[in-house]
């Protein structure tokens, strides 16, 4: 039975068992703090909720040391090992534990319920949820506790499965909300390094080619750095270095004020022929050619 593998609960917190596939407990309507759980590894083998109304549980699961505070939930895996459960005294907390193999599989009924194991099963699980949806999910919890209490209720598989759907559907909605935001704070934080990488090159292009001077500056790995120009500008570090330095290159010789050899110096290459050969890899011809081609196209134009 599902209610023999359970976590060692307060003797204050009365488990309520369904079907041999669920146990609920805790203690939302208690007017004193629980006694506390017993701290010894357990092993699980069932999928276990933990949410928060008031007050804050510190879990550690396989030594990581996780704090499920108000209005949050904790979805554990089914193979997680829990050694230590603390509660504040003002904590206000349900736990629902799940079974993963029973007939009766109350995580796999409605879509809601995959995308929660779907995420559980990569590791522990931590949601932070809107006020509203705690509130929600509180109604439905103590409804879905009357249902599996009420001893005359017919129906009551059908009733506990929406019950457990609509819980569901609010984690999910605001798990998916929260990765929302946490996608638009990374893309504005890429769009952030990206500007400060453009403005770096424009300031040091002369005299640093190396994509690892600016990595280090921004305090990134060249790896990193490399991935989130290429995401935000469509271009790799190299290529920004590289056209930014032609781009001088081009402006310098069509000015005509600037031999090569000072265009070569300016530009941070050792030799004139490095520069030339740099020049021609990159814009297929000579940087003589270069100047005589466009200095003519100047002069026809009138200018």
């Amino acid at each position: 039975m599902l209610e023999s593998r359970t976590l060692t609960l307060p003797v204050d917190m009365k488990q309520i068992a369904f079907n041999g596939d669920l146990v609920i407990t805790d203690n939302l309507e208690l007017d004193h703090a629980i006694s506390g759980f017993e701290d010894r590894p357990t092993y699980l083998s069932f999928f276990t909720l933990f949410f928060c109304v008031e007050g804050k549980v510190s879990i550690r699961v396989n030594l990581q040391e996780l704090c499920v505070e108000k209005n949050s939930i904790l979805l554990l895996p089914h193979w997680a090992i829990v050694d230590k459960v603390k509660v504040s005294d003002n904590s206000r907390l349900g736990i629902l534990f799940f079974s993963e193999f029973d007939d009766y599989d109350l995580l796999s009924i409605s879509n809601p319920g995959n995308t929660l194991r779907r995420e559980a099963g990569r590791g522990p699980l931590l949601i932070k949820l809107r006020r509203e949806s705690m509130l929600h999910v509180v109604e439905a919890y103590k409804l879905l506790r009357s249902a599996i209490e009420d001893e005359q209720l017919r129906r009551k598989e059908e009733i506990v499965s929406n019950y457990l759907h609509v819980i569901g559907t609010y984690l999910v909605n605001d798990l998916e909300e929260e990765r929302r935001k946490a996608l638009v704070l990374s893309t504005l934080r890429h769009e952030m390094i990206a500007q400060q990488f453009h403005s770096l090159v424009c300031q040091n292009f002369a005299k640093h080619r190396d994509i690892s001077f600016y990595a280090e500056q921004l305090g990134m790995s060249a790896k990193n750095l490399g991935i989130i120009v290429k995401k935000t500008s469509g271009r790799n570090p190299s290529e920004w270095i590289r056209d930014l330095t032609v781009l001088n290159a081009k402006a310098m010789l069509i000015n005509g004020n600037y031999n090569i050899q000072k265009i070569s110096d300016a530009l941070g290459f050792t030799h004139q022929s490095a520069f030339s050969r740099y020049f021609k890899e990159n814009v297929g011809c000579g940087p003589f050619q270069y100047r005589k081609e466009k200095c003519l196209d100047v002069t026809s134009l009138g200018i």
